[in-house]
């Protein structure tokens, strides 16, 4: 059996308007695993792989970040464009976001997913 990974543009759309479509990784990146990508991939760690899901439901506009870090985020806000509810990249972490993500975003609500005093203090106060 092969293996499915997700890239770019893959979309999961049922009948009750509710859609998934895959902001990223991007197919470049997804190549990273066989050795064919760009330098710009290989300079990724792993968290840089995390998958990024669009969600909407009707007017409902949601983001599903995993941790992914900067790079990936600016390459996908003006994709995401405005929405209602962000699940923050990388638990809140000081270098979670950048500034021009949240602009371009500019969420209405966000959700922080981190365990009780965790050894790296997330989430962290924004400067």
């Amino acid at each position: 059996m092969s293996a499915k990974y997700l890239k770019k543009r893959d979309r999961l759309i049922n009948q009750s308007k509710f859609s998934l479509l895959t902001l990223w990784p991007n197919a470049d990146s997804a190549l990273r695993i066989t050795g064919k990508s760009s330098s710009e991939a290989n300079s990724l760690d792993l968290n840089g792989f995390s998958v990024v899901e669009f969600l909407s439901y009707g007017s409902f506009k949601g983001l599903l970040t995993g941790d992914a870090g900067v790079i990936v985020e600016d390459k996908i806000a003006k994709k995401a464009g405005k929405i209602g509810v962000l699940r923050v990249f990388y638990h809140g972490s000081k270098t979670g976001m950048s500034d021009f993500f949240l602009k371009e975003i500019s969420p209405s609500l966000a959700i922080i997913s981190v365990g009780i005093k965790n050894l790296y203090g997330h989430p962290v106060k924004k400067h």
